[in-house]
């Protein structure tokens, strides 16, 4: 199959929504759609012939969002905070680690697999056998459990808790 640049522009809303969901801020999914989309486009000017596109794509956003985003330590129990934001932050991620404990099994192990591997729904479906529609679904009612137990707006995610506890 020969990929064009038409095929690439076609992909654009797709690429930006999923930066959206993969990053902070919409300056950072925004750059790190651009910055995606222009690697792969660059590929196909050099004369890659890309067999599933959309799937390059996809992961070649994923990659960039990974590099742009800050590394977090994960937090242990023997570790005390040591300023009054990080004792915020670390009661933030209690409580969201609380309200996932008391999902269904389904959706909690969902939202666990997708958090570790990082992966794409499409590939979360193939790797569990379902259907990709009942990925998405388990992982919206997931999220939204989250936002109502949190009291979090629905246009904000769990993030907005942590972000909320940084000075100003």
């Amino acid at each position: 199959m020969n990929t064009s640049t038409d095929d690439l522009a076609r992909l654009q809303p797709e690429i930006l929504r999923l930066a959206y969901k993969l990053t902070p801020t919409k300056e950072i999914a925004e750059d790190c759609a651009q910055d995606a989309l222009l690697a792969v486009w660059a590929r196909i000017q050099d004369g890659a012939d890309i067999e599933q596109l959309r799937a390059y794509a996809m992961a070649a956003l994923r990659h960039r969002c990974r590099r742009t985003l800050p590394v977090t330590e994960n937090l242990v129990e023997d570790i005390l905070p040591d300023s009054c934001s990080e004792t915020e932050a670390h009661m933030a991620l209690r409580d969201v680690l609380a309200v996932i404990d008391k999902l269904p099994a389904e959706r909690a192990s969902l939202l666990q697999e997708l958090i570790q591997s990082g992966a794409h729904y499409g590939e979360l479906a193939e790797k569990l056998n379902l259907p990709i529609g009942t990925i998405m679904s388990r992982l919206s009612r997931a999220r939204a459990e989250i936002r109502k137990a949190l009291d979090l707006p629905r246009s904000k995610s769990v993030d907005a808790l942590l972000d909320d506890t940084q000075p100003n």
